[in-house]
C-alpha cells in the first residue's frame, strides 16, 4: 500500500515561469541574445519570493513581464540592477499584476546598444549649484556647463531644481534636454508613483529616467535602430 502524500501543485508564479521557456528561447535565438532561460527563471523566481505581492499578481500578467524583458534584451539579475518586477494593483479589474519596470541603467545600456546615440548622461541639478554660479545652460545644442562637488552631503546640496540629459548624436553633434522639478512632480504623480519609487532613495534615478525618456522623442533615428529602445519608452510609459 503506498502511503506517500500526493507531491502538492507548483505556485502559480512558477507555472507561469515555466510556461515562458519556449518563446523566451524562440526570442532569444531569433536575436541572438545573450540570455540563459534556466538563469533568467531563476532570477525571476528568487525576485517573486521575496516580495509577497508579487507571489499574488496574475500569473498571465507575471509571464508577459518575463518576456518583455526577453524581447529587450534585458536580464533581470538583480546584481546588473537593469530592470526588475514589480507588483501594481490594477483598479479597473481589482487585481495586482505583475510589471516589468526598467531602471536608469537599463534605459542607458537599450540607448548605447541600440546605437541611437553614441553616448548619453542625465544629471540633477541643485540649488547649490545655481547658488555658487556652478551651472550654465548653453542651449539644446550644446552641454551645459556644470561644476559640482561630488563629496556635498544632500543637505548641503539642498533641493534638486532640475535634471538635465546631454547626448552625442551619430554625426557627432550634441542635444541637451532639460526637465524643471515640477515637471518631474508631474510626471511622478501622472505615472502613480507618489510613495515607493518616486519618493524613495531612488527618486533620483527616476527623475534622470524621465529626462532620457523625454529626450529619446527628439534623437535622430531609425526604426531598425530603435525598435528595442522605443518598445522600452512604450512600456515604461504604460
Amino acid at each position: 500500500m503506498n502511503h506517500d502524500s500526493p507531491t502538492p501543485p507548483q505556485p502559480t508564479y512558477i507555472q507561469a515561469i515555466i510556461k515562458t521557456e519556449a518563446r523566451f528561447k524562440h526570442i532569444v535565438e531569433h536575436h541572438q541574445y545573450n540570455l540563459n532561460y534556466q538563469e533568467e527563471a531563476q532570477f525571476a523566481k528568487t525576485q517573486i519570493e521575496q516580495s509577497t505581492k508579487l507571489q499574488h499578481c496574475t500569473p498571465q500578467s507575471i509571464h508577459d513581464s518575463l518576456l518583455q524583458a526577453t524581447s529587450l534584451g534585458l536580464t533581470l539579475n538583480h546584481q546588473k540592477k537593469l530592470c526588475y518586477l514589480t507588483p501594481r494593483y490594477n483598479k479597473e479589474l481589482q487585481v495586482l499584476e505583475c510589471k516589468l519596470d526598467i531602471t536608469y541603467h537599463g534605459l542607458y545600456t537599450l540607448v548605447l546598444e541600440t546605437g541611437v546615440v553614441q553616448f548619453v548622461v542625465a544629471e540633477r541639478v541643485f540649488e547649490v549649484d545655481i547658488q555658487n554660479e556652478g551651472f550654465e545652460y548653453l542651449g539644446p545644442l550644446e552641454p551645459p556647463k556644470h561644476k559640482t562637488n561630488p563629496f556635498l552631503t544632500d543637505q548641503e546640496k539642498g533641493n534638486c531644481i532640475g535634471v538635465y540629459c546631454v547626448a552625442k548624436l551619430s554625426t557627432g553633434d550634441y542635444m541637451t534636454t532639460y526637465m524643471t522639478q515640477a515637471e518631474l512632480t508631474a510626471c511622478a504623480q501622472q505615472n502613480g508613483f507618489n510613495s515607493s519609487v518616486w519618493s524613495g532613495p531612488f527618486r533620483g534615478e527616476m527623475e534622470k529616467k524621465a529626462c532620457i525618456k523625454r529626450a529619446f522623442k527628439l534623437w535622430p533615428k531609425s526604426q531598425d535602430q530603435s525598435s528595442r529602445l522605443s518598445k522600452a519608452v512604450e512600456l515604461l510609459n504604460t
